[in-house]
């Protein structure tokens, strides 16, 4: 029975695609990101976070070009991964986490996996391209900023040992 079970699970988890980033439906254009931060605003929280995981989970296949030859966006492959234009940047408890190109895929499944209703009581959802917010965190927040208050300030020790900082 329990060898069914796993057997059941494995292939759950390799059929779900959004586990390793491969989702039909991933977040290219500025168009689309902005019309995913106005779809998680009127979320419960519960619906909410299962969207950011989701997002984050397929963002992991998808390459951030920060500036493009002579204004002209493509959108093409990088192996398996594909050209998009921003990942939103998140700041949980008042700690700033940027997931970027080179975040490793086992810190995002790390992130999401903290990533629930027991840690997080509230998310705030600041639309891409709010000058003010650029103003004060830079480019990451040009794709959309996702604030989380915590229910524990004890649990912010957990996301802090993630270490997503910016790699440069």
């Amino acid at each position: 029975m329990t060898k069914i079970l796993r057997l059941i699970f494995f292939l759950y988890f390799i059929s779900s695609s959004a586990a390793f980033g491969q989702t039909k439906h991933l977040i290219l254009t500025r168009e689309q990101n902005v019309n995913w931060f106005d779809s998680i605003k009127s979320l419960t929280l519960d619906k909410q976070l299962s969207a950011i995981k989701q997002r984050l989970l397929s963002d992991a296949n998808v390459f951030v070009k920060r500036s493009y030859p002579d204004r002209i966006k493509v959108i093409d492959q990088i192996g398996d991964r594909v050209y998009g234009d921003g990942k939103p940047f998140i700041i949980i408890g008042g700690y700033p986490m940027i997931i970027d190109n080179k975040t490793e895929t086992k810190k995002i499944i790390g992130l999401t996996e903290l990533l629930d209703t027991v840690r997080i009581k509230k998310i705030s959802v600041l639309r891409p391209n709010d000058p003010a917010m650029t103003s004060l965190y830079g480019n990451p927040s040009q794709s959309g900023i996702i604030v989380m208050t915590l229910t524990r300030k004890k649990y912010l020790k957990y996301f802090r040992k993630l270490k997503l900082k910016p790699n440069y």
